[in-house]
């Protein structure tokens, strides 16, 4: 009963210090043709996975991650502690993704496919997507109340909005995606949208256009991809591409499914699925969904671009000196990256990159999450490779 009292009076000074200026923002919006709870309502309703793919398809995809899961696992407790979990990600670890690492150790893959098949509205994905919320027990083991949806669509709206201003050439039909994981959003312009698309179509666009056009295959590295949806745009916008995905096992499993349902038709290559895995097997593959500290075997310079959102700013100061110093070595051409500046253990800023091979062209607030949290400290870097 007392820890039942304590979380509410947490909600309850939760909601007390942002419902003014989740107001604020409300009211901001008010004009848009788009702000109506039932664009919220619509948003939550189930989504049934693409017909296209059979659940034979989809147990077969559970069963590969399952394998490359535990070749992966196995592997990294012989790895240094810096590629294990560590800071902001020790709480969802713990509590939240349990569900989904019993599966994963109990090899059951029918259990984590339909865990998967419904990955937005279950309690996995906190702190991977969308609102950052447990989806599952504030929408869709009950009621959401107005606040929450309120919330759910000024984040949304807002987002889009910016999107807009950013690219006024983007339309809603742009951040398309199938609906695989059952997800959640708002509709907009009579169209769902799914949550959290924007910053991510507009980051793959970034990336894309940095690649500039070329006969040559490009390679691009996302360290922390999270639930794969950068890597589903920059894969529909470039051709000539490999993509690779360096990620915690567990996490990895879940953009794994996602892009194995995605791009059936794509060559995707998980741990242990090669006998070896040198820089030209990976480059022979489309998409390589692989643990992080297989960054230590990448080739210098065999990256032409490295992206990372968010994650590196919640990890521990001695694994964010490893990876910046790894990513410095491994890439070619640029790299960009979206964190924290202020709210983590070492700010962005402090991010060493390796200045003789690299110069900042471009430090920018980055304004996704404003519409939810007037205190966001978010900023984008663009660091480019000097001249020789």
């Amino acid at each position: 009963m007392k820890i039942e009292l304590k979380r509410l009076v947490r909600k309850v000074l939760h909601i007390g210090r942002n419902t003014p200026y989740l107001l604020y923002c409300a009211f901001k919006l008010r004009s848009d043709p788009n702000f109506s709870l039932e664009n919220v309502d619509k948003g939550l309703l189930p989504r049934v996975v693409d017909s296209a793919s059979t659940i034979a398809c989809r147990t077969d995809a559970a069963r590969r991650i399952i394998a490359a899961y535990k070749k992966a696992d196995a592997d990294l407790a012989t790895k240094s502690s810096l590629y294990k979990v560590s800071n902001e990600w020790v709480p969802i670890f713990r509590k939240p993704l349990l569900p989904l690492i019993d599966a994963l150790e109990r090899g059951d893959a029918d259990v984590l496919r339909d865990l998967l098949d419904q990955f937005f509205r279950k309690s996995i994905s906190v702190g991977l997507c969308g609102l950052a919320a447990d989806m599952e027990n504030e929408f869709f083991t009950k009621k959401p109340d107005i606040y929450h949806r309120v919330r759910l669509l000024v984040d949304g709206l807002y987002r889009y909005r910016m999107l807009q201003r950013l690219m006024p050439e983007v339309g809603i039909t742009d951040l398309y995606v199938p609906d695989f994981g059952n997800p959640y959003g708002i509709y907009v312009d009579g169209e769902f949208m799914r949550a959290g698309v924007d910053y991510q179509y507009y980051y793959a666009k970034q990336v894309s256009g940095a690649l500039h056009a070329a006969d040559e295959r490009k390679t691009v590295m996302e360290l922390g991809g999270g639930i794969g949806g950068f890597a589903y745009f920059l894969n529909k916008m470039q051709d000539n591409l490999t993509y690779i995905n360096l990620d915690l096992p567990e996490i990895l499993c879940i953009s794994s499914y996602q892009l194995l349902n995605l791009f059936p038709e794509k060559k995707i290559l998980l741990y242990g699925e090669s006998e070896k895995l040198s820089t030209e097997i990976i480059a022979s593959y489309d998409i390589a969904l692989l643990p992080s500290f297989l960054v230590e075997d990448l080739a210098t310079d065999s990256i032409n671009i490295s992206f990372n959102s968010y994650s590196l700013a919640e990890i521990s100061p001695d694994s964010i000196s490893n990876y910046v110093n790894q990513i410095s070595r491994i890439t070619s051409d640029s790299i960009i990256h979206v964190n924290h500046i202020s709210n983590a253990v070492m700010g962005a800023d402090q991010f060493a990159f390796d200045s003789n091979k690299f110069e900042l062209l471009s430090r920018t607030r980055a304004l996704w999450n404003l519409g939810r949290n007037r205190n966001c400290d978010e900023y984008e870097f663009l660091l480019q490779r000097r001249a020789a």
